[in-house]
């Protein structure tokens, strides 16, 4: 019981280091062997593979805040 905060906050470190590699950015993003995709296709992408590529729940609340994930992308490129 002690160490359950460090521990959560260990889960919460690791998990929020593995997003840095973005999927939304990944299909977004023009790279040397594809074009991107846009922000509509990405996201057409994204809800497609709901439940199977991705956790419904997350995917959920990605897409509920897609438009900020648009103006981090865009302000990032």
């Amino acid at each position: 019981m002690k160490r359950h905060p460090e521990e959560g906050a260990k889960i919460i470190r690791d998990t929020l280091g593995a997003l840095e590699n973005d999927v939304y950015e990944a299909l977004r993003s023009k790279r040397h062997y594809k074009e991107g995709f846009s922000a509509e296709k990405a996201v057409a992408i994204i809800r497609e593979n709901r439940g199977t590529q991705f956790d419904p729940y997350i995917t959920d609340i990605f897409l509920e805040h897609i438009e900020e994930m648009e103006a981090v992308f865009i302000q990032n490129s």
